[in-house]
């Protein structure tokens, strides 16, 4: 039965998936793909290459570790972020299991995911003015407790200090 609900999620999440294997297949033939495995779940894990323009371009440039679109989740390479040798490994199971579990959401609300996820940030920000849109959104504190992140993250350890607020700018 569990067999069933991850094929009919990565039935539900097809049109965006769709989107990311043509991302993927750019990515691979412009050599910038490191890896690619697929788990039991259907989850495809693309680790890229640090030198590769689009790592640079779209996770180096925002700090980012990484993003899923569908089935895809996207995982960046640890040791370009200063992580000693011996944590990366540790690193890189929580980024991916963090976006791992956006791609499990993603089974469960299908296309429906994105909007959600934007309306759940644009509510933090506009009727509470002390959560963060970004780090408070419950897609993403989910995401971090089951990846053993800290979930809880207080006004002074956002990015960009109290007044940063707004994942979108």
């Amino acid at each position: 039965m569990n067999n069933l609900k991850y094929y009919l999620g990565f039935l539900w999440t097809l049109p965006v998936s769709i989107v990311a294997w043509i991302i993927v297949e750019f990515i691979r033939i412009n050599r910038g793909v490191e890896s690619v495995i697929w788990d039991n779940r259907l989850v495809c894990v693309v680790t890229l290459k640090s030198n590769h323009w689009f790592y640079r371009v779209f996770f180096k440039r925002r700090h980012w570790a990484g993003w899923s679109c569908g089935n895809v989740a996207f995982v960046g390479d640890m040791l370009s972020y200063g992580y000693e040798p011996e944590m990366v490994d540790h690193k890189w199971n929580a980024v991916t299991i963090h976006e791992t579990t956006h791609c499990l959401q993603q089974y469960k609300w299908g296309i429906l995911w994105y909007p959600v996820y934007i309306v759940e940030s644009a509510h933090l920000w506009f009727k509470h003015k002390k959560k963060h849109s970004y780090l408070d959104n419950r897609f993403e504190r989910e995401a971090r407790r089951l990846a053993g992140q800290l979930v809880d993250i207080p006004p002074e350890f956002w990015p960009d200090g109290l007044n940063d607020r707004w994942i979108f700018w």
